[in-house]
């Protein structure tokens, strides 16, 4: 995955930043015009122009602050800041680590859906089998040709759920 920093201060103007991978991970255009790079440009491709992390930046430091990047292409971007203090003792700027957590993120999306699903698939015929053995157990008086056929659809309701969970 790719990891990406940049420093800056509190005037929100990037000093250092390893504009390569930070292109990659964001798809921030460098002005060749030696323009500074302010923190604006950077989450301008951002959910919410990255206003969740803007408030973040007011703590010490943060660890693995969630930045969704949503356009040309969507990006999930784990974020760490910590601050450094200048001679003084003040806070003088901030360093910001970004990961690229894209993959680990869609992963976690399809283990989600898998689980949704199955669970899905796995409800249905349980729930017909429980239907028809509870109106079975309860009706004592229910006639052998219904009681048949219910038994039957339990029957059948089974072997789906059996090869349901074979397939998983």
């Amino acid at each position: 995955s790719i990891v990406s920093w940049a420093l800056y201060d509190f005037a929100n103007t990037i000093f250092a930043i390893n504009i390569i991978s930070l292109y990659f991970a964001l798809w921030v255009k460098v002005d060749k015009n030696g323009r500074d790079i302010t923190l604006g440009d950077i989450l301008e491709n951002c959910k919410d122009h990255g206003k969740e992390l803007l408030n973040a930046l007011d703590r010490w430091s943060f660890n693995n602050l969630e930045l969704h990047v949503q356009k040309p292409r969507t990006r999930v971007l784990l974020v760490t800041c910590s601050s450094f203090l200048d001679v003084d003792g003040e806070n003088a700027s901030k360093v910001l680590i970004l990961r690229d957590f894209t993959h680990e993120k869609e992963i976690e999306q399809m283990k989600n859906d898998f689980v949704s699903n199955v669970s899905h698939e796995l409800r249905t015929p349980l729930s017909s089998i429980l239907g028809f053995s509870s109106t079975i157990l309860k009706d004592k008086d229910m006639p052998p040709e219904i009681k048949n056929e219910f038994n039957e659809i339990i029957y059948k309701e089974s072997t789906r759920l059996a090869t349901l969970i074979e397939d998983i």
